[in-house]
């Protein structure tokens, strides 16, 4: 019998020195997150163009795997861009992943947020809903430190 799969949710954050201005101007590019995210090597658009809703992009990932995302969504005056997962290795499903940012003072705060579902209706041992937490929080944590230490002023 298959056990009811529940949305799951993580939020992280961090903050920047930088001005949003400039935060933002680095989130935005829907097709640039190897510009900040130490585990993607590469990414290229397969459909549609940058930055407008319904872009696909993929994205080559340092272990050799692949992810393709759409745009949702993108509001420059809410500094925000929303994507979901279209394919990919990640034990999870209906994922929409959030990342915002928002001033602070004189820097910035950068929220991302997940919503999704584990993959699985039966999970196998380590891809339960905590493991599919403990991934995307991991995916999370390391992109926005490597966003700190790329892009902050030190």
């Amino acid at each position: 019998m298959s056990q009811n799969k529940k949305q799951l949710v993580v939020v992280q954050k961090i903050e920047l020195s930088i001005p949003v201005e400039k935060t933002w101007e680095i989130l935005k590019d829907f097709n640039g997150m190897s510009a900040w995210h130490p585990v993607v090597v590469s990414s290229k658009l397969i459909e549609g163009s940058n930055n407008q809703e319904g872009a696909v992009r993929l994205m080559s990932l340092q272990d050799g795997s692949s992810v393709t995302e759409k745009l949702l969504a993108y509001s420059d005056q809410s500094r925000s861009i929303a994507y979901g997962m279209v394919d990919g290795q990640l034990p999870v499903s209906d994922y929409v992943s959030v990342l915002t940012a928002h001033a602070a003072g004189q820097g910035s705060i950068v929220i991302w947020q997940g919503a999704f579902k584990r993959k699985d209706d039966n999970p196998a041992a380590g891809a339960d809903d905590d493991a599919a937490k403990k991934i995307i929080n991991a995916v999370y944590a390391i992109g926005l430190n490597g966003l700190k230490q790329r892009h902050d002023i030190q």
